[in-house]
């Protein structure tokens, strides 16, 4: 009985399977899971969230921020940074609603990593139209791109005094990358010496190369203002104004800032506040192969309160009272130049704190090269030449003062405020000045007629020995092994070459033949090179000043 029931069971699935096969069959596919874009264009220049079947700006960051499509904008990559591109044509804000951070008025918020590209400086135009800033990165883990654009006439107006309400056309919290991009006309409102930015406030990092800052405007920082990181190269401030820091505004002890191969040009500060950048606090500053040029009447043209390094840098043309005022920190400035300004104030204004100069060149400026009033200074490998004007070269009213193997020639000294007190190269009133194997010699009153090459009213002068002085009538030096000193009656003429070109990164004045400076400086303690980084000794001993005959690299 078992048998036949299973018989029948085996043919009715067999019959069954065979009217199966002559079937189609249902094949399963693995559904693919949704794409992931990393690439946003943006195809309409206005300005709008609403689903209207394009895809503005606005949209295109929030699907970066969302990962998600919004209107025609695809959906950005949680796994990548995405890419926003922006084609030729000016792009307006429109949507008015400031201090919202939503991405949905005013300003445009970042809170994804993205990079908004366009397609130049001259062709992609992001214009604020005065509704707000432009672009904010709320993220402090964000890292955003601006690149290859212009951004203009925006403006952040002050609620309070915080990062949300700071930075003209951008505000950074994370990470910021600007490439090629020219800033213009952008302003920050508020209270006029607290709020920071005309273009950017940065509280992160801030990377800035080849881009253009132009006639922004802000209370701290005209162009810039930062708190954390910043970083410039290959990039132009031209005429943007602030009351503390006409074009760039660094703040807290813990901030950073480095330049490169940029240029400063026409940049105002407020009274007392540094026409182009101002280091409030004990932050690190350094500044290389850039050109300070152009600024306007004012006072200082740099204001450090912390320690910054100033190497193969030029400063030439501004109006302002003084170059470099030292508040206090340390501020080290080597291979540069200083040159044809034209202000009354000082190159360096030392009020305090730490001062090294090291083979500099100052030249045909209105004003003195140092006016040391406190601190610790030295003067090293250094010329200091055909300054006119007021003060003479160097005055010394407090602190201490050393200077070895310079070259001081050739300067005016008058005090054009009462011409009837008599001024000399080197001024004490106050202080200790040692000089080093130096050159000290043929200062001038304004009338062109020989006054001494040193005046000292008080404080004290020593000399370390082997310095050639022209006329050092009032220096109030002992004598030492290998000084020459000339007076007013019978002077020394040290023979010195014209102020040109000998090599090196800086204008230098070379011994003519014969010059009483050749081979007679310390044979014992002695830089290794001269102002050109020329190896010394080039003859039996070293030579007296900044510049060593017949030295070669």
């Amino acid at each position: 009985m078992f048998r036949r029931g299973l018989f029948f069971y085996l043919l009715a699935m067999g019959a069954m399977l065979t009217s199966l096969a002559g079937q189609p069959r249902l094949v399963y596919a693995q559904q693919e899971p949704a794409p992931l874009y990393s690439t946003i264009t943006v195809n309409i220049t206005s300005d709008d969230i609403t689903k209207n079947g394009n895809c503005t700006l606005r949209e295109a960051v929030q699907a970066a921020n969302k990962n998600a499509a919004v209107d025609k904008c695809p959906a950005g990559s949680s796994s990548s940074t995405d890419t926003i591109k922006l084609g030729t044509g000016t792009y307006i804000l429109s949507i008015p609603g400031r201090y919202e951070h939503y991405n949905l008025t005013g300003d445009i918020d970042i809170t994804q990593n993205v990079k908004i590209i366009g397609t130049g400086r001259s062709t992609t135009i992001v214009d604020g139209k005065a509704l707000d800033r432009v672009f904010e990165n709320r993220s402090t883990t964000a890292t955003v791109t601006i690149q290859d654009m212009t951004i203009q006439n925006a403006l952040a107006q002050s609620k309070d005094i915080t990062l949300l309400d700071e930075g003209g056309a951008m505000a950074n919290k994370g990470t910021l990358y600007i490439t090629r991009v020219r800033f213009y006309n952008n302003k920050m409102s508020g209270e006029e010496d607290s709020i920071r930015g005309g273009a950017i406030l940065s509280t992160g990092s801030l990377i800035v190369s080849d881009s253009q800052f132009e006639k922004n405007h802000a209370g701290g920082g005209g162009a810039i203002g930062s708190s954390g990181k910043l970083t410039v190269d290959k990039s132009t401030f031209k005429e943007n104004s602030a009351y503390l820091g006409g074009a760039i505004y660094s703040s807290r002890d813990t901030a950073t800032v480095n330049i490169t191969n940029s240029l400063f040009q026409g940049n105002q500060g407020g009274p007392g506040g540094a026409s182009a950048m101002m280091q409030s606090g004990a932050g690190t500053t350094t500044i290389r192969n850039s050109t300070f040029e152009g600024h306007p009447s004012g006072d200082e043209l740099i204001w450090n309160e912390g320690t910054m390094t100033v190497r193969y840098s030029t400063f030439q043309k501004n109006e302002g009272s003084y170059i470099f005022k030292a508040a206090k920190g340390y501020l080290t400035f080597t291979h540069s130049s200083v040159k044809d300004n034209s202000g009354s104030g000082s190159a360096i204004d030392l009020l305090e704190g730490r001062l090294v100069l090291d083979r500099l060149t100052f030249s045909n400026n209105g004003g003195p090269a140092l006016n040391m009033r406190a601190g610790d200074a030295r003067l090293n490998n250094s010329t200091i030449t055909m300054l006119k004007g007021n003060q003479g070269a160097i005055n010394v009213r407090g602190g201490k003062l050393a200077i070895d193997m310079a070259t001081i020639a050739d300067n005016v000294a008058e005090n054009v405020d009462d011409p009837s007190v008599t001024l000399a190269a080197l001024n004490v009133t106050a202080g200790t000045v040692t000089l080093h194997s130096t050159i000290l010699a043929n200062t001038r009153d304004l009338s062109g007629d020989a006054v001494a090459d040193c005046k000292v009213a008080s404080g004290t002068t020593a000399s370390r020995g082997y310095n050639l002085i022209s006329r050092a009538d009032g220096c109030g030096l002992q004598a030492k092994t290998g000084d020459q000193f000339g007076t007013l009656a019978k002077p020394i003429e040290p023979l010195l070459g014209e102020l040109k070109d000998n090599g090196g990164p800086t204008y230098t004045r070379g011994l003519l033949p014969g010059s009483p400076a050749i081979d007679k400086a310390d044979p014992v303690s002695y830089f290794a090179t001269d102002q050109r980084v020329y190896h010394r000794p080039a003859g039996a001993h070293c030579d007296i000043g900044a510049y060593e005959r017949g030295a070669v690299q």
